[in-house]
């Protein structure tokens, strides 16, 4: 009876050892099977489905395209604003080193003075000397056909840096130009 025990327990541990090796083989084939990467969506090839919606998305945005009404962009070029700048020399003051000047200023918009009826600028002038003497900022507001540039300035001989901005429709147009006064 002994021996059909150890010859039982044997064979028990023999089953045991099999069946342990057996679940060892299978797990290391499952962690093969899933450590492999797999492409698809439901086991079925990607790149047919992205070529299919391509497709289709390509056919949908042509009928799309097809049945809209036409647009028509309208594009315009900025307006040139140039301005032409005039001095005259008015009066002597009777002091030998100075005289009154008169500056005008004529915007021109699409080459029209003034640009069209209504239009308005701002003038903002400053002069200042080459030396660093003079430097005088002086506005005139609501500039038109109507009401035109008109500045007047006492200046002595010399050389001045004339830098001229004019304001038109929210946009600014900066000019400079050197004066000599004799």
């Amino acid at each position: 009876m002994t021996e059909q025990l150890i010859f039982a327990s044997i064979t028990v541990m023999a089953f045991l050892v099999v069946a342990l090796v057996f679940v060892v083989v299978r797990q290391r084939q499952q962690l093969q099977i899933y450590s492999k990467p797999k492409y698809g969506f439901l086991g079925k090839p990607l790149m047919s489905i992205v070529a299919m919606g391509l497709l289709l998305s390509g056919i949908l945005g042509g009928v799309y395209l097809i049945y809209q009404p036409d647009t028509t962009f309208e594009t315009s070029a900025d307006r040139q604003v140039t301005t032409a700048i005039s001095k005259v020399k008015i009066e002597p003051t009777g002091q030998i080193d100075s005289a009154n000047y008169r500056f005008i200023a004529v915007p021109n918009v699409g080459g029209i003075e003034y640009g069209e009826d209504g239009s308005q600028f701002d003038l903002f002038w400053r002069f200042s000397s080459l030396d660093n003497v003079f430097d005088k900022t002086l506005a005139e507001f609501s500039i038109s056909k109507a009401r035109p540039s008109n500045l007047e300035l006492r200046l002595e001989p010399g050389v001045y840096e004339l830098n001229l901005v004019v304001v038109y429709e929210d946009r600014s147009y900066n000019y400079n130009e050197i004066v000599i006064i004799d």
